[in-house]
């Protein structure tokens, strides 16, 4: 299998060797353990869990995911608490219980009777497709390749129906690597092609790229060395645009290989240099040893074998530090070849023995044993446990019997003494009911206080936000023709928005600085990471950091203004003792207005707009198109490889209407079908409703969304900005 496939489909080989060997070591753990080492059932969900034998890492997760499943008040939300363990757990013996689990509880909710409301069924079978691709994971691993296909294709079914399309991609690739790994060549090819269409069309640049990737793999295989060269240098052009480094890497040795087998040996060493420069960085250890190793044989088949011999050994030192035993074995092979050519027999064998060594361990011989020792010790312990009932079986006949002779001289004593015990219990019960009441009462009031606290706090913090957010006498003052649809999901929200105005000198018609000052008006619709009180959190750190970057800065320019806003809040983040990855999305919108117009209707003819995710929409007057201008692909806050945010110069006419959001009304669950509402269809919506008075439009926009919802829960916050010019 190729390095990349490793990558997407996340079945490489040295990680199920890594998770087969966990599995038999948790086994025997299982077997040797004391019935009252194992978790509660009723708390943890799986039968025959022991905590103490699960890594820190893995207990961590579990707990976690099982106090989100507890507090949960609805299905979804246990699902997605329950599916972290799935998600996060290297462990197989681990994450497959708990995703049957999840595959017997959406499949449960589905058969219920009465059936669930209908809005609700498209994603119980979104999590039941989840269920069976993580089954078609663990199968392929074990080594059931048909079982692992067959998941996949039920996953597959689900997902096109559902037309959940990244979900309908993944399954296409990991069925296409388990047949191209079992040389069915032309069925990979129709499975990887599928995925790379489906990637293509829904602008998924990283997938995409990795399938037309695979298709070069198979290509390669198949000896089809101009078609393979196609497909990888597409990949490299598409990882790019991306700017994915290793993923670049990766794709170069893959085209090193194809130039090897054509015996073309400077081309497949120059890719091959290629590929370890950008490794370089040390950000993949796994990489950068496989290209050495490669590397390495380039050279052997130069006969240029010292400096094959040193490229060998750094893969050997990079790969025993980061412990990849596959890697391991291949370094140790190459210099095996080395040194037998240049006649150095002592190292030659101490490097094919030690290969052939992690060979064997790799290819399952210990893992068989395990097995046997396992069965062997079951065999003994049962046949043990047979030996011991028999004898005990005896011992009883005869305790039976003495016993007989004993019941009559005990029976009145007995009797006397269960009605003085009766009677204690009672007195004692009575005593302990008065005691629970009392205890009952004053948890009761402390729950209720600690609940008012809470509530109190709440209120506070919605009090504080409602602060920093514009008034809307000021909207109405500044952008006369304007509506803010603004809908928390919770209490307080991760979303806002945002209003500064900032007087500039105007100019006259020859360009002169004239005595009037202009009004420049700022306005923005912001996306803060998660939503209630975290989100509300980071929220009152990004409105500051606009602020700051106005008023204590002086930046009008909207790019500028993002640039200045990112390092603020990057600075903020960085000074907690852990790393803060939270950060938002935002469109930002600049308006020159001139001081005569401040009173009057909009009649700005020009603007600027800069955006992290999240467009700008404008619908001309008299047109029936959105006119879009796309934000770059960067959050604010920490990013690899940032760049500085593009500012867009927009001409205006008096009637054009602009349009700024969040994602959270496009991502809303709802609808016949329980599918999220989308860009298009708040396309469609805004074209239908534009010409409208801006108030009526933003009745419209809530109306809409709430028939959306209906019964379903809003999943994110909202908040949409209108402007007519």
């Amino acid at each position: 299998m190729d390095l990349f496939k490793i990558l997407v489909n996340l079945t490489a080989s040295l990680a199920a060797v890594k998770r087969f060997y966990i599995f038999f070591i948790i086994l025997w753990s299982g077997t040797c353990a004391n019935a009252q080492n194992f978790a509660s059932r009723d708390y943890y969900l799986i039968d025959s869990l022991i905590l103490d034998d699960l890594t820190n890492e893995d207990r961590e997760i579990v707990e976690k995911s099982m106090k989100a499943y507890h507090t949960a008040t609805n299905d979804v939300d246990r699902i997605n608490a329950v599916n972290q363990i799935v998600e996060l757990s290297w462990d197989d013996a681990l994450w497959s219980r708990y995703n049957q689990w999840l595959f017997d509880f959406t499949r449960d909710r589905l058969k219920a009777w009465p059936p669930p409301p209908r809005d609700t069924v498209n994603l119980f079978l979104y999590y039941l497709s989840n269920s069976i691709s993580n089954e078609g994971m663990y199968e392929d691993l074990q080594g059931n390749i048909e079982r692992a296909i067959d998941c996949y294709n039920q996953s597959l079914e689900l997902c096109l129906k559902l037309e959940s399309w990244d979900c309908a991609a993944t399954n296409y690739s990991n069925i296409g690597v388990l047949y191209n790994d079992r040389g069915d060549y032309d069925e990979a090819i129709k499975c990887y092609t599928k995925a790379a269409e489906i990637c293509e069309s829904t602008h998924d640049t990283s997938s995409w790229a990795g399938a037309i990737n695979n298709l070069g793999s198979v290509y390669r295989d198949l000896a089809d060395f101009d078609r393979a060269l196609d497909y990888f240098e597409q990949a490299v052009a598409l990882f790019e645009k991306i700017d994915n480094q290793v993923a670049i890497a990766i794709v170069y040795n893959n085209i090193s290989k194809v130039y090897l087998a054509q015996g073309q040996s400077d081309e497949a060493l120059n890719c091959q240099l290629k590929s370890i420069e950008l490794f370089e960085d040390g950000s993949d250890a796994f990489g950068m040893a496989n290209s050495l190793t490669n590397l390495a044989w380039i050279y052997f088949n130069r006969n240029e074998l010292d400096i094959s011999e040193e490229c060998a050994k750094r893969a050997l030192s990079i790969a025993e530090s980061s412990g990849h035993t596959q890697n391991i074995a291949d370094a140790e092979n190459m210099l095996y070849m080395v040194y037998k050519k240049k006649g150095n027999a002592a190292d030659a064998l101490a490097m094919y023995e030690h290969s052939a060594e992690l060979k064997n361990l790799i290819e399952g011989d210990q893992v068989q044993k395990a097995i046997a020792d396992q069965q062997a010790k079951f065999e003994y312990e049962r046949k043990k446990a047979m030996d011991d009932a028999e004898t005990e079986k005896i011992l009883a006949l005869s305790r039976e019997e003495k016993k007989r002779q004993e019941v009559v001289t005990m029976a009145v004593t007995g009797g006397l003494g269960l009605l003085a015990v009766f009677f204690f219990f009672v007195i004692n019960r009575l005593r302990i009911t008065r005691r629970q009441k009392s205890l009952i009462a004053s948890q009761h009031e402390k729950l209720e206080e600690t609940h008012k606290e809470i509530t109190d706090s709440i209120a506070y913090a919605q009090r504080i936000q409602s602060a920093i957010l514009p008034p809307d006498k000021l909207i109405k003052d500044l952008l006369p023709q304007s509506f803010v649809l603004y809908k928390p999901k919770d209490v307080v929200a991760g979303d806002f928005y945002w209003l500064e105005a900032v007087d500039s000198p105007s100019h006259s018609d020859d360009g002169k600085r004239a005595q009037a000052l202009d009004t420049i008006v700022l306005f923005a619709a912001a996306d803060c990471t998660g939503h209630g009180v975290p989100g509300a959190m980071v929220s009152v750190v990004c409105n500051n950091a606009l602020n700051r970057a106005v008023r204590e800065y002086g930046l009008t320019e909207p790019g500028k203004i993002l640039d200045k806003v990112r390092e603020i809040v990057i600075t903020e983040f960085e000074k907690s003792e852990e790393e803060v990855k939270d950060g938002m999305d935002i469109a930002v919108v600049s308006l020159t207005i001139a001081k005569s117009e401040v009173d009057v209707p909009l009649r700005t003819h020009s603007a600027m707009y800069a955006g992290a995710h999240n467009p700008l929409w404008i619908i001309r007057r008299d047109s029936s198109e959105i006119e879009e201008y796309k934000a770059n692909k960067e959050p604010i806050g920490k990013y690899d490889f940032p760049k500085p945010f593009t500012t867009h110069q927009i001409e205006l006419n008096s009637g054009d209407v602009l349009y700024i959001f969040s994602d959270g009304y496009v991502d809303q669950f709802g609808g016949d079908k329980g599918k999220k509402f989308k860009a298009k269809s708040l396309k469609d919506l805004l074209l239908s409703i534009h010409t409208e008075p801006m108030e009526q439009q933003k009745r419209l926009l809530d109306k809409a969304f709430e028939e959306w919802r209906g019964g379903l829960e809003q999943i994110d916050d909202v908040c949409v900005i209108g402007v007519r010019i």
